[in-house]
């Protein structure tokens, strides 16, 4: 009731049906875009300005970590979804080097769904684990994962070691980049896996 009136440049939706979608954070590139990332629930009714998009969880829900990049005027320019089946997908900033290429902190749950394996891209997954107490990529959770200022991915790194379904828990808490392009972040990560 004591809200100023405030006028609106532009203003977008997002998010689905299946629970609680929020944005995090959003940086300001050089290039005068605009960089988001967020949590989107589920599958059904996902949508970025009313244009439908892919997910990488399944029907029943689950998160996955979703990033964006609109112009200052509110167009999207592109959108990609982290995560699988697993539980737990998260990442609440994000880091733009001097190229506005994006940096992500993410948690990823693992799945042992074949039909969901945790996704980075369209092309870019990790194995299925299948033996609980075999090393495998599949069972690691935190990863720094880089796209191009187009959204493309490039590359991602794990910061654990060899882990098994035993120790496999960490997750990665904040990411940030300095003015020579040095990425520094904060993980957690449970007893062996590092």
């Amino acid at each position: 009731g004591y809200a100023q009136n405030y006028q609106w440049d532009w203003a977008m939706s997002g998010g689905g049906i299946q629970g609680v979608d929020q944005i995090y954070d959003v940086k300001v590139g050089t290039d005068n875009n605009y960089y988001f990332i967020a949590s989107l629930q589920g599958t059904i009714g996902a949508q970025l300005n009313g244009t439908a998009i892919t997910t990488n969880n399944n029907s029943l829900g689950g998160e996955d970590i979703f990033i964006f990049s609109t112009t200052c005027d509110g167009q999207v320019r592109w959108s990609q979804a982290i995560g699988g089946a697993g539980t737990g997908d998260s990442a609440y900033n994000i880091a733009l080097d001097s190229n506005n290429n994006v940096y992500v902190g993410a948690r990823v749950g693992f799945s042992t769904n074949s039909s969901f394996p945790v996704r980075f891209s369209d092309t870019e997954t990790l194995p299925t684990p299948t033996n609980p107490a075999s090393v495998s990529e599949g069972w690691k959770t935190s990863f720094i994962v880089k796209y191009n200022n187009m959204g493309q991915y490039q590359w991602k790194k794990a910061v654990q070691g060899d882990v098994t379904q035993a120790n496999f828990e960490s997750c990665i808490l904040n990411i940030a980049i300095d003015n020579q392009d040095n990425l520094h972040f904060i993980v957690g990560l449970g007893a062996g896996n590092h």
